[in-house]
């Protein structure tokens, strides 16, 4: 009995990762239903590049993601087989705009996650605000927060950080 494969490439999932970590990983499957083997050359193309990479003893090929957070289409080719998947791509460091009255203290919250989504404690997040740096430690949530006191009318910009991750969010005052 043959077995006929509508493609060979298998093992291939769409994919929910955080940023800073993550891979594609596809098996390729002969018609017979045994691996390709090693050494066969596998394309994926992501975000507008291909990169060519190729299957290991057991015909995986695999794609070290390192695109930044949102949702992307991986394409990946195999002979003239072809098939599509998505990668979301989720931020590890978060943090939403605040607009608010005007009170004595406003507090802004950031919060980190590791790649697996899960909240990173005791890790410093860097704030700068109207020309200052503060850093300040995450609780057992993931959440770092810097109070800002005596804010007036008006938009202001601050900005997040923690390693390679950046973000910018405003602050509202009405």
């Amino acid at each position: 009995m043959v077995k006929i494969l509508k493609s060979p490439i298998t093992k291939n999932k769409n994919l929910k990762i955080y940023f800073m970590g993550g891979t594609f990983k596809v098996q390729i499957i002969h018609a017979n239903g045994k691996n390709v083997g090693a050494g066969k050359t596998v394309k994926f193309t992501i975000a507008g590049k291909t990169y060519s990479k190729k299957t290991d003893k057991n015909g995986y090929a695999s794609l070290k993601i390192t695109q930044k957070p949102k949702t992307h289409t991986i394409t990946t080719k195999y002979g003239k087989f072809i098939t599509k998947n998505k990668i979301t791509i989720q931020p590890v460091l978060t943090a939403k705009n605040i607009i608010k009255k005007k009170t004595k203290t406003t507090k802004f919250q950031a919060k980190l996650v590791n790649t697996k989504g899960k909240p990173q404690a005791k890790k410093k997040i860097t704030f700068k605000f109207k020309g200052k740096t503060y850093k300040k430690l995450t609780n057992k949530k993931g959440i770092a927060t810097l109070k800002i006191k005596n804010l007036k009318k008006g938009k202001y910009n601050i900005y997040t950080q923690y390693t390679k991750s950046k973000i910018k969010n405003t602050i509202t005052i009405k």
